[in-house]
């Protein structure tokens, strides 16, 4: 698949590391949709999503809430969501600044 390189990626929940490190020497960007990854069990949970790992290589990627309506998400909830994703990100970007 990534033989023609891609201008971008959705999900990449299934990447072996040698795929994910294509990826991030090409700096393809990421398309992430945690609410779909969780509900539909591509990845355990939150806690355990694979975007920590994108965050912590500082690689570019761009959070989203695709199938509300299949998924039964309210405005609210979106909002909550990236808030919430504001906020796990500000405290990845100072995690990093104290280990640094």
């Amino acid at each position: 698949m990534l033989t023609i390189p891609p201008d971008r990626l959705g999900h990449a929940t299934h990447l072996d590391p040698e795929s994910k490190d294509f990826i991030s020497s090409k700096n393809i960007p990421i398309e992430m949709c945690m609410t779909s990854n969780v509900l539909c069990k591509t990845v355990k949970d939150y806690h355990e999503h694979h975007i920590r790992d994108f965050l912590f290589m500082n690689h570019p990627l761009c959070l989203c809430v695709n199938d509300a309506d299949f998924f039964i998400l309210s405005i609210r909830f979106i909002f909550l969501y990236f808030l919430l994703i504001q906020l796990f990100y500000l405290f990845i970007i100072r995690l990093m600044i104290k280990v640094t």
